[in-house]
């Protein structure tokens, strides 16, 4: 509508002045305005995130610059009286629909980048979640699954052709068929045309660019519904083989020798090229669709958004099952030796001796999962070496109370080690049965000493031990005979 009021005040402000710097003043403005229209439009596409919305931009672009090619038409008529309205309409139609396609694909990237932008901050938010709010989530999706499978026909969500299209293993097939449809449309279309109208340079030039077009169209729709960058290559590269097949067929110039000039023309590997690129961007497209579409459904409460969901959330919280150990100490008759103390020496006392655990565990490869109380839970790799930790700490805690201990009475620690299989992670839930198992065999253990189960004493084969009377959990629980080291 501007480059229609433009035209239409070229004429009036050139009769009063200088008609090259009122045209000039005219463009000018006419240029900002569209950049800004432009812009704006691209930061619209970017928000939505969707490539309805420059589908839509695109066609309405074509449709109001329809007056404008009208006005443009027979105004060139009046200058030009060799060329005629008609041809003058189709020239700028063409104009139009080459800008249309460029204005669209732009849109179409910035819609792309705009939820590429949306997917992989929503992936980064899943990614840092602690394993409390996975839990959250997961009981969450659950409940919001029941609730929507006590709908009738709750999980009977019919796919769309393109989610059809996106799981379909033989989509090659589909490229397949579309370039045979191209190819003959082509064949038929411009033979037929030439044959009516005549072999003319500016009628074969359109043509040409007409189906240039409607090519590059067809690529970007065939690799968007693919949803993935590789099916979106070899669908291409099936449509364009079979598109050169119908190349063959011997109607007006084309034929086997019409191929040959093509294949051995620079510019059409060039093209082929151009054809690749333009399907692994609009592969690409499809596949961050795919996934925004996918969160999309699930704030939805789609049944099987919230399925994928749920198997997503299930596999995080219980990865494969791993070999773990855990020793628990603790310190015995806490409550005793803190008993009339000064709460300074207390403090600075057992800071230092939880010191010495996390020091001495860091050495033989162990973390620690918890200080809580007068205690400490630290996970190890290995049986072997918990034990050897364990006797190391008991092994310093004479030299610990001798000159760090600042209480009146020594610190004595119980140990407990206990191994098993476990499908969580230690530092992410503390509240896992082997730490639990772990506790219980602590206390079981004398005073100074470390206590086992049977499971963590299969490993120990140079170690003497003694059976105590009482299981932990059925397990069978032994107590080392030499809980110190000799070095």
């Amino acid at each position: 509508l501007l480059a229609v009021v433009v035209e239409a005040g070229v004429a009036p402000a050139s009769e009063e002045g200088n008609p090259v710097f009122a045209l000039a003043g005219l463009g000018a403005v006419a240029g900002i305005a569209s950049v800004l229209v432009l812009i704006l439009h691209q930061a619209c596409y970017y928000r939505h995130g969707t490539i309805k919305w420059p589908l839509k931009g695109g066609l309405w672009f074509v449709l109001v610059s329809i007056p404008f090619v009208g006005v443009t038409a027979f105004k060139l008529e009046q200058v030009m009286p060799q060329m005629t309205a008609g041809a003058a309409g189709l020239a700028l139609g063409l104009v139009i629909l080459i800008v249309g396609a460029l204005y669209t694909g732009l849109g179409i990237i910035s819609a792309m980048v705009g939820e590429q932008a949306r997917v992989r901050k929503g992936e980064q938010l899943h990614d840092t979640l602690t394993r409390q709010q996975l839990l959250e989530r997961l009981f969450t999706a659950q409940a919001r699954l029941s609730e929507v499978t006590q709908e009738e026909d709750g999980l009977k969500r019919r796919k769309s052709l393109r989610e059809r299209a996106r799981t379909s293993p033989v989509f090659p097939l589909y490229g397949a068929v579309v370039g045979l449809a191209f190819g003959l449309a082509k064949v038929l279309v411009i033979s037929g045309l030439i044959a009516l109208f005549g072999a003319s340079q500016p009628v074969a030039r359109g043509l040409e660019i007409i189906f240039g077009l409607m090519g590059v169209s067809a690529v970007f729709i065939l690799g968007y519904y693919t949803g993935s960058i590789m099916r979106a290559l070899t669908a291409v590269l099936s449509a364009y083989g079979a598109a050169l097949l119908t190349y063959l067929l011997p109607v007006g110039d084309f034929g086997l020798i019409y191929v040959q000039d093509l294949i051995a023309n620079r510019d059409q590997i060039q093209q082929l090229y151009l054809m690749l690129f333009i399907a692994a961007v609009s592969g690409w497209g499809g596949m961050v669709e795919s996934k925004g579409m996918q969160q999309k459904r699930l704030r939805a409460d789609d049944p099987a958004a919230l399925l994928a969901e749920i198997v997503t959330l299930q596999r995080r919280l219980s990865p494969k099952s791993k070999s773990a150990c855990v020793l628990v100490v603790d310190a015995a008759r806490s409550t005793i030796l803190k008993a009339g103390a000064n709460p300074l020496d207390i403090e600075y006392t057992f800071r230092e001796y939880q010191h010495l655990v996390r020091r001495i565990s860091s050495k033989w490869g162990g973390e620690v999962l918890s200080t809580a109380g007068d205690g400490a839970v630290v996970g190890f790799s290995s049986p072997s070496d918990a034990v050897s930790a364990g006797k190391v700490i008991q092994t310093e805690m004479a030299h610990f109370n001798a000159h760090t201990n600042r209480l009146s009475s020594a610190l004595r620690l119980r140990i407990g080690v206990h191994c098993g299989e476990t499908a969580t992670d230690l530092q992410a839930a503390p509240y896992n049965s082997l730490i639990d198992i772990a506790a219980h065999v602590e206390e079981t253990a004398p005073v100074g000493g470390i206590a086992v189960t049977e499971t963590v004493a299969l490993h120990l084969e140079d170690e003497k031990m003694a059976e105590i009377k009482d299981k932990v959990h059925d397990l069978t629980v032994l107590f080392l005979l030499a809980p110190t080291t000799t070095s």
